[in-house]
């Protein structure tokens, strides 16, 4: 009987079905490699997308609140009727025009500013408790106990002070890799040498609650305690517009009203009239920022800032201001355009400096450019009555042009670029709010 031979796979047959199985693994290891590439990547971009959304919507509930007494806005055309507000002040700072990046495709500018911040004053409206904005102060302060507006949300038991008025700054601070903050933090890419690294910088929002009036402070600390509130409480105060004040020999603290903020040097917290030139991880300049003015106060001036963001690339402010007066100079400097044109700009820019009081200890090397709605108060320790005097000290730092035309913003452009650590894109997302 003949035995019948089973048929069975040669080596080559097996060699050759194992390549296909090992390609066809390899194939779906690299589909799914680009799959969780992609899904990483738009996961990233929709965490940026967000981050900027919410910080975009604080800072527009911010800056639409009012900014001034009788609600009063920077566009109104009538805004420098009777000079400088009496009640709180609008300050935009740009430490430099930004460093320019060219035009993409659809031939829109692109910059990248690190020098550039906000300090304003904001008045809620509303009656309820969440109107108001709250400071948390000592146990037992006399603040907890002040006839504010509204007395039914000043509670003695809750070591907090309820205002409708507060002060806010936002800003940027270089980040640090280390902590002795000597290694910043920055873009840099192992993989590509030829990448060139760019710092990284953390978005700071500050609030601080200000006070109806001061000799209401000085009346209630003399009634509770026999004394006012001496300067070393400071850190206990960092949630409160104060400083020390400079004209008190016990060295206490002067806490802020919105008719004190006006003048550059009570919310700057300076102790010799206006502010001096800082030095800092942003350049030295002649009219420093909120974050970076070194008081006497120390290390505690920082205490109470909120991050909002962080790997932030950039965070450009621009204005918009009115087209008459943009179109008045291209007019000037260009006589032979066909149309006049008029867009968001740096403070930096001829339209704008045109308006410029030349203050003399705002201009060293032209920078900053600062806008500040400023002072015409005076009390006891400074005095702002000269503001609408170019060259001086006091003078107000962007007002008017040598035609007597005052200066008119209608509307900021902040954009903000985020970069992502993980998967090295960046985000840049841009809100436009009216004034």
């Amino acid at each position: 009987m003949r035995r019948q031979r089973r048929r069975a796979f040669t080596i080559t047959e097996l060699m050759v079905v194992m390549a296909l199985i090992i390609f066809i693994m390899y194939i779906l290891a690299q589909a799914f490699g680009a799959g969780a590439t992609a899904f990483r990547n738009l996961k990233a971009i929709g965490d940026m997308n967000e981050k900027l959304r919410a910080t975009g919507q604080l800072l527009r509930r911010n800056l639409e609140r009012d900014h001034f007494e009788d609600k009063k806005r920077v566009s109104d055309p009538d805004f420098w009727k009777d000079g400088p507000p009496r009640q709180g002040f609008l300050r935009i700072y740009n430490g430099d025009g930004g460093t320019s990046e060219g035009t993409d495709d659809d031939l829109n500018v692109s910059a990248r500013a690190v020098t550039h911040g906000l300090h304003f004053t904001v008045k809620s409206r509303g009656n309820n408790r969440g109107d108001f904005f709250r400071a948390g102060v000592p146990a037992g302060s006399p603040l907890a106990a002040l006839p504010l507006q509204d007395t039914r949300f000043q509670e003695t038991t809750t070591n907090s002070v309820s205002s409708s008025w507060a002060e806010v700054a936002v800003f940027l601070r270089a980040t640090y890799a280390d902590a002795a903050k000597t290694i910043p933090l920055t873009t840099e890419d192992p993989e590509n040498a030829a990448a060139n690294p760019q710092p990284l910088y953390t978005l700071h929002v500050r609030q601080r609650a200000l006070v109806p009036d001061n000799d209401l402070v000085s009346t209630a600390a003399t009634a509770t305690t026999g004394k006012r509130i001496p300067s070393n409480q400071f850190p206990s105060y960092a949630e409160m517009s104060c400083n020390k004040d400079p004209v008190d020999p016990n060295s206490t603290l002067y806490f802020n009203s919105p008719a004190d903020v006006t003048m550059p040097a009570r919310r700057l917290g300076t102790q010799a009239g206006l502010p001096s030139a800082v030095s800092g991880p942003i350049p030295v300049y002649g009219y420093p920022t909120l974050e970076d003015e070194t008081s006497s106060l120390g290390a505690a001036a920082m205490t109470g800032n909120d991050v909002v963001l962080t790997n932030v690339l950039s965070f450009e402010v621009k204005v918009l201001i009115d087209p008459g007066q943009w179109n008045t100079w291209v007019a000037a400097a260009k006589p032979n355009a066909q149309q006049a044109f008029y867009d968001f700009v740096s403070l930096t820019h001829p339209a704008v400096q045109q308006f410029s009081m030349s203050n003399k200890d705002l201009q060293q090397g032209g920078n900053p450019a600062v806008f500040d709605t400023w002072s015409q108060a005076k009390d006891d320790a400074f005095d702002y009555s000269s503001w609408a005097t170019p060259g001086q000290s006091a003078s107000i730092p962007l007002f008017q042009n040598s035609s007597g035309q005052r200066i008119r913003l209608q509307a900021l452009q902040i954009t903000m670029r985020i970069w992502d650590v993980n998967t090295k894109q960046t985000r840049q997302s841009s809100i436009i709010v009216d004034l």
